[in-house]
C-alpha cells in the first residue's frame, strides 16, 4: 500500500513544484510568514529567518521562492555557518512540520549567485497521513541563515517567479488531498539595516579648552568625532547651567539664540553633498540641540570618501558667576535611544551604535576677575635747579676777615626712581670766629 502511494506521490511532487494542483480556500487568519530574529545588524552578523505556517488546515506540502541581494547577504546553514552553494541543497533546517513517518520529498532549485532560494517539500504517503487523524496545522517549515556582508538597507522576501505561475507572493501551500490552498496571508519580514562595525576607538567627545577660569572668561567647547566610519549625520544635545554660563559664539562673542548653531565644523560641511542644519536651542533652560546631515547621501556614498574623524562644531561659554559647573552631552526626551545625548548616522542613513561618548571635566571658577585698573597719567618730573644759598653777611667793622670755610661735602644725588621727583641732598656754608671774647678795638 505504501509502495503504491509512494509511486503516485512521486508524480504528485513534480506537479507540486509546477503548481498544478486544485485550489482550495480555508479559514481566515491562516498565513505563511518569514520572521527575522533581528533587522538591525552589523557587518558579519548572522540573521536567522524562520518560515512559519499558521492555521493551515491539513497542511501537507509547500513550495517557496525567496529573493535576497547576494551582494549584501550570504545564505548559510544556520546550524553550521557554512554557505549554501549547491542548487540542490535544501536551505531550511530544524523545522517542526513535515517530520512524521509519512515519507518526504525535499526538492531545491537554488541560484545563490542571483540571490534565489527555491525549494519545497511534501509528504509522500498521504493516505497514511490522513488516516492518522492528526493533521499538521501550525508550526515551522524551517530556518535559514543570512550573513551580512556589507552596510546598507536590504530585504529578504517571498517573491513570485515564472517557475511558479500560480504562486501567491512566491508561495504555494497544499493540503493532504493535494489541493492548492489559496485563502491565506503572506507576511513579509521587515527591512534589514546593516551598519559597518565601528572600530574600538570610535567616539564622540566634548572637549573644553580650559576648566579653571575666572568670571568673564570664555570657555570653548569642541564636539569632536573619531573613527565614526562613513559619518553622514550627527545630532547632539548639550546641557549647561544658564545662571553660571552664557552660550556665545567663540569667535565673535555674540550670545547664542534659539537658532544659533555650532561653528568651525570640519565634518558634514562639504557643500557638494548638501549639508542641512536643524537647530532647536532652549537658551533659558541651558540646552544646545544641534543637528547636521548630508541630504545627498547617494552622491556621498558614490564618492567613496568617508568622513569619520574631525570637528563637528564649537560653542563658547562665558563665565557669569564664581561657581563650579559642568557642560555635558545629555539624553533628552526629544532624542529617544540616543547615546548620551548623541545620534550618529552613516551614509546609508542608518543609526550608528557601538561608539563611546567622552564627557569633559567640571569647570572651576578659581577667583573673581582682577579689577580693571584706572588709567593713571604718567608723572612728568619738572627739572628742579640746585638750591644755591645767597651769602648774607652780618654787619662787620671795617676790617673784614677772610672767611675760611671748612670742607664742604660733595653733593651726591640719590638715585632717581622712575616717575618720581628727584631728591636733592642739601649742603651748608659755615662761618668760624677765631675768638668769641674780645675788647673794644681789638680784632
Amino acid at each position: 500500500m505504501k509502495k503504491n502511494n509512494a509511486l503516485s506521490l512521486a508524480a504528485i511532487i513534480v506537479l507540486l513544484l509546477t503548481s498544478l494542483f486544485t485550489n482550495i480556500s480555508y479559514a481566515e487568519n491562516s498565513s505563511i510568514s518569514m520572521e527575522l530574529d533581528k533587522t538591525k545588524v552589523n557587518v558579519g552578523d548572522i540573521i536567522i529567518a524562520t518560515i512559519k505556517i499558521d492555521n493551515i488546515n491539513n497542511f501537507c506540502g509547500y513550495q517557496i521562492n525567496i529573493k535576497y541581494d547576494p551582494s549584501v547577504l550570504q545564505a548559510i546553514n544556520p546550524l553550521t555557518g557554512k554557505p549554501i552553494t549547491s542548487s540542490g541543497e535544501m536551505p531550511v533546517v530544524d523545522g517542526t512540520l513535515l517530520n512524521g513517518d509519512y515519507g518526504t520529498m525535499p526538492i531545491a532549485a537554488n541560484d545563490v549567485s542571483k540571490g534565489i532560494l527555491n525549494f519545497g517539500n511534501t509528504y509522500l504517503y498521504t493516505d497514511d497521513y490522513k488516516a492518522s487523524g492528526k493533521p499538521e496545522k501550525t508550526g515551522t517549515i524551517g530556518k535559514i541563515g543570512f550573513k551580512a556582508l556589507k552596510p546598507g538597507n536590504t530585504s529578504i522576501k517571498f517573491e513570485n517567479t515564472s517557475a511558479m505561475p500560480d504562486a501567491k507572493d512566491g508561495t504555494n501551500l497544499y493540503d493532504w488531498n493535494t489541493y492548492m490552498i489559496t485563502d491565506y496571508d503572506v507576511i513579509q519580514p521587515d527591512m534589514i539595516t546593516i551598519t559597518e562595525s565601528l572600530p574600538d576607538d570610535a567616539y564622540i567627545a566634548l572637549e573644553l579648552d580650559k576648566t579653571e577660569v575666572k568670571v568673564g572668561d570664555i570657555v570653548v567647547a569642541t564636539v569632536r568625532a573619531n573613527n565614526l566610519t562613513n559619518l553622514a549625520g550627527i545630532q547632539i544635545n548639550m546641557k549647561y547651567d544658564p545662571e553660571v554660563l552664557q552660550a556665545v559664539d567663540p569667535i565673535t562673542g555674540n550670545a547664542f539664540g534659539a537658532r544659533t548653531g555650532l561653528v568651525g565644523a570640519e565634518l558634514i560641511a562639504n557643500t557638494k553633498y548638501s549639508p542641512q542644519k536643524i537647530i532647536e536651542n532652549k537658551i533659558d533652560s541651558g540646552i544646545i540641540n544641534y543637528a547636521c546631515t548630508y541630504l545627498s547621501l547617494p552622491l556621498y556614498r558614490e564618492s567613496g570618501e568617508s568622513e569619520d574623524t574631525g570637528i563637528i562644531g564649537k560653542v563658547g561659554f562665558k563665565v557669569l558667576e564664581a561657581k563650579e559647573t559642568t557642560v555635558k552631552l545629555e539624553n533628552a526626551g526629544s532624542m529617544p535611544n540616543s547615546v548620551d545625548g548623541t545620534y550618529a548616522f552613516d551614509w546609508y542613513g542608518n543609526l550608528m551604535k557601538g561608539y563611546k561618548v567622552i564627557q569633559p571635566s567640571k569647570i572651576t571658577v578659581i577667583s573673581e576677575p582682577d579689577p580693571t585698573p584706572t588709567a593713571t597719567p604718567t608723572a612728568t618730573p619738572t627739572a628742579t635747579p640746585t638750591a644755591t644759598p645767597t651769602a648774607t653777611p652780618t654787619a662787620t667793622p671795617t676790617a673784614t676777615p677772610t672767611a675760611t670755610p671748612t670742607a664742604t661735602p660733595t653733593i651726591t644725588p640719590s638715585p632717581t626712581p622712575t616717575l618720581q621727583t628727584p631728591v636733592i641732598t642739601q649742603g651748608r656754608i659755615s662761618i668760624i670766629l677765631d675768638k668769641t671774647e674780645a675788647k673794644v678795638g681789638i680784632l
